[in-house]
């Protein structure tokens, strides 16, 4: 008898296990398609949705200089260029390298296509006699390398969501059979927190040990020396600058997409590991650089990040301020000052009501049993600096309506 791929794929659960169910189907969160794009406007069939669904935080991208940069850069670089960076590349590269060093605070960076590319060049790389620790709700990219690794030697544990005792424990029995790599996301959306980092990064000198840091969520938007008028810092230089964490036992992994719009990632650590990255990792040896429009954009980005980032990071901080202050009776589960804003509700009410929030053509984001409220669903709303206060309002104003009818009233505090 003859197998389909699909039916294949169905047999195995894989579209169950990557999130693809029926509840999320329907509601509409996937699968759609917009035909263009004004701020945090679609147009979807030709009406217009208001969009708290992207993470592209700080909208950088849409600043005039960008443009004009890229427009100007079109005309001597092109659009791509084909062959892999360890045969040839762009001075465009080494230079984006640079300024991505000097935000962190590193002596060097190296440019990948995205984190996937970087988890899934390292870790086979570092596989043979090496033992992986790795947090229980790291993203999936991350544990499919692990997956990878382990087929090429390494033994791999998992250690309860941010447990540092659980950690510990494994470090004291796992830390003297060879190399340890300790691997963990740095900021968690979901529960709008990050991992314990500073008592990590104890646990490692204690324990000679070393951290993959995939800091996808906090590059850009967290960054240097917060305070009160500030809660996400200054400069945009994500985890590290956020705790100041030390490099030498780290390898930083964080990409440009979210806080600043283009899909560009990179890696930094210790200057030999890097060296050794360049010359051995197989992403670098087979594919292709970044495109160079991208390259362009990135480096015109971070330069106008120096300029504009923090009032753009302050523009989102009161843009979550707003929402809040709108909406006091709502008992959300983030702090005030994260862009996701999340609502734990049965699944029943949340997907209910992420249809008549689509019904008045809101776009948000509904999860059926999410890892942080698994008995129930959460919808989130995601904010950023580019949201007017029109917009917010909007929002508001149709949470309010919903949560007026009293079988929803109730729902807000039943769980």
């Amino acid at each position: 008898m003859k197998t389909s791929l699909a039916k294949h794929l169905t047999q195995r659960n894989l579209f169950e296990v990557l999130g693809y169910n029926d509840a999320v189907r329907e509601v509409g969160l996937m699968g759609q398609t917009f035909e263009s794009l004004q701020g945090r406007e679609l147009s979807i069939q030709q009406q217009t949705w208001l969009d708290f669904v992207s993470m592209n935080y700080l909208h950088l991208q849409t600043l005039p200089a960008v443009h004009q940069q890229i427009i100007q850069d079109l005309s001597t670089w092109g659009i791509s260029y084909t062959a892999p960076a360890s045969y040839i590349k762009p001075s465009l590269l080494p230079e984006v390298e640079a300024l991505l060093a000097q935000l962190v605070g590193a002596e060097e960076t190296v440019l990948f296509s995205s984190t996937s590319h970087i988890v899934n060049s390292i870790l086979p790389l570092l596989a043979a006699e090496c033992t992986l620790l790795a947090d229980e709700h790291a993203y999936f990219i991350t544990k499919e390398a692990t997956e990878i690794a382990r087929y090429r030697g390494a033994s791999l544990h998992t250690y309860r969501h941010n447990d540092l005792d659980h950690l510990e424990s494994l470090l004291k029995e796992h830390a003297h059979t060879g190399l340890c790599i300790v691997l963990t996301d740095t900021f968690y959306p979901s529960e709008s927190r990050f991992a314990p980092l500073p008592e990590i990064m104890s646990l490692l000198e204690t324990y000679d040990a070393f951290l993959y840091l995939d800091d996808a969520h906090a590059f850009g938007l967290f960054g240097a020396s917060p305070d009160e008028a500030q809660p996400l810092g200054y400069g945009g230089g994500g985890a590290i600058t956020y705790f100041g964490l030390k490099l030498d036992r780290v390898l930083y992994a964080a990409g440009l997409s979210k806080p600043f719009g283009v899909p560009i990632s990179f890696l930094t650590g210790p200057k030999r590991t890097l060296d050794y990255v360049r010359t051995l990792a197989p992403h670098l040896k087979h594919s292709s650089t970044p495109s160079l429009l991208h390259l362009s954009a990135a480096k015109s980005i971070l330069t106008e990040n120096t300029t504009h980032g923090d009032a753009m990071r302050q523009a989102l901080l009161e843009n979550i301020q707003r929402f809040r202050t709108l909406n006091p009776d709502i008992p959300f589960k983030s702090p005030v000052h994260t862009p996701f804003q999340t609502i734990h509700l049965s699944e029943e009410h949340a997907r209910a009501i992420a249809r008549q929030l689509q019904e008045r053509h809101i776009l948000v984001v509904f999860q059926e049993e999410p890892y942080d409220f698994s008995k129930g669903a959460a919808l989130r709303f995601v904010f950023s600096s580019l949201h007017t206060h029109a917009q917010i309002d909007q929002l508001s104003q149709a949470l309010h309506e919903i949560f007026a009818q009293d079988q929803y009233r109730s729902a807000l505090h039943a769980i």
